[in-house]
């Protein structure tokens, strides 16, 4: 009985790295989103920025806005003893 066996001459395949072409826009690329990333920082910082203006702001009307409330009802009531009127304030 003959026996058939198979053989495989292997060839070995050369590993070729990615061309000159693939490289250049994969540095194109990570410039690219290199670029995003640095304006979107700056967008992010802007709007910071502006948050704590507006967050400043509110805090400086809410402020006013109790010290004219404290000075509304100090007026309110002197009125009233002088005119002899009873206001309820705690309201």
């Amino acid at each position: 009985m003959v026996a058939i066996v198979g053989t495989s001459l292997s060839i070995p395949q050369v590993q070729t790295g990615p061309d000159k072409a693939q490289v250049a826009q994969a540095r194109r690329d990570a410039d690219a989103a290199q670029s995003r990333a640095d304006d979107l920082r700056a967008a992010a910082d802007q709007a910071d920025r502006s948050a704590r203006t507006s967050q400043d702001t509110a805090n400086d009307l809410n402020a006013r806005s109790k010290q004219m409330d404290a000075t509304y009802s100090q007026q309110l009531r002197r009125s009233s003893q002088t005119k002899g009127l009873i206001i309820n304030l705690s309201a």
